[in-house]
This record gives C-alpha cells, sequence and structure tokens, in this order.
C-alpha cells in the first residue's frame, strides 16, 4: 500500500500518477533529502512528485511551468498525471 500510487508532495497540495522508469532517481531522492524532503516509500514516483514540488516552491511559477522545469532534470521514460488540491 505505502508504494501504491497517487504519491503526494511533501505538503499533500500536489498528486502524481506515474507510469514508466525514472532512471535517476536514486540521485534525485539523495539531493532532495539533504533538503529536507522526507519520504513514505521507495518510489520513483514519489521523488518526482517531491521535485516538482520543490520547483515551483522555489521558482514560484504555475504548477505546468513547475513540472516541465522539474522534467529537465529526469532521465527516463514515463507518461505523468499531475494534480494541484487547489485548482
Amino acid at each position: 500500500d505505502v508504494n501504491a500510487h497517487p504519491h503526494l508532495s511533501g505538503d499533500g497540495k500536489l498528486a502524481l500518477i506515474h507510469n514508466g522508469i525514472i532512471e535517476n532517481y536514486a540521485v534525485l531522492k539523495k539531493e532532495l533529502g539533504k533538503r529536507g524532503h522526507e519520504f513514505k516509500s521507495d518510489t520513483d514516483t514519489e521523488v518526482l512528485i517531491h521535485l516538482i514540488e520543490e520547483v515551483k516552491k522555489n521558482e514560484d511559477v504555475s504548477l505546468f511551468e513547475a513540472v516541465r522545469l522539474a522534467l529537465n532534470e529526469v532521465i527516463g521514460a514515463y507518461a505523468i498525471v499531475v494534480v494541484d488540491k487547489d485548482k
């Protein structure tokens, strides 16, 4: 159950469903962990939603732009759905 989709951002406002693989998720997870992100699962999906959350907050951009910028850091093949609780 802990690895089941959707996965939520740290603040619980963003949700992500993902099919595919994020090949560099371990590196991203380590870096996000150093910046205070806490993970509840062992999935690459949860790493991606935390990355999107961080970009959205740090860059003060729309969800669309945060996803676009975050995916520039991702290596892999994937299809995603991202939902913002407040929109």
